[in-house]
């Protein structure tokens, strides 16, 4: 009886090891996940960029809507970190504290961007370790 037990827990531990074994992580579906993160941050920074450039008046009708702009700012506060946005009753104001905001936010994508990853687990861009 004592063997058996043995070779039960043995052909277990077998079994757990190369079901690990067998989860390398496709180098396809990561590049694929690397890209559809960097697709996100640079939609989302055209319309932060798109909102600054018009309260400079530099543009003119903005392209996205309040709720694109909303979007977009809690993205960026939610995944850096950073946060300040002039936020009204009406919704985000472009001034010169978004225009600040952008600035910080593409300094952390450049010590960061490389780790961003989008999980469709959980729909949305997360940094990895």
């Amino acid at each position: 009886m004592r063997t058996r037990s043995r070779s039960l827990l043995l052909a277990g531990v077998m079994y757990l090891f190369a079901g690990c074994a067998s989860v390398a992580p496709d180098p396809e579906a990561v590049a694929a996940a690397r890209a559809r993160a960097h697709e996100i941050w640079q939609r989302n920074m055209l319309i932060v960029d798109e909102s600054v450039a018009i309260w400079k008046g530099r543009s003119g009708t903005a392209s996205f809507t309040a709720d694109e702009l909303t979007t977009a700012i809690e993205f960026f506060e939610a995944l850096t970190g950073i946060e300040g946005a002039n936020f009204s009753f009406i919704g985000p104001i472009p001034d010169e504290g978004l225009e600040k905001l952008s600035a910080a936010w593409k300094v952390w994508h450049e010590s960061h961007g490389q780790r961003l990853m989008y999980s469709t687990s959980k729909q949305r861009v997360i940094l990895t370790d």
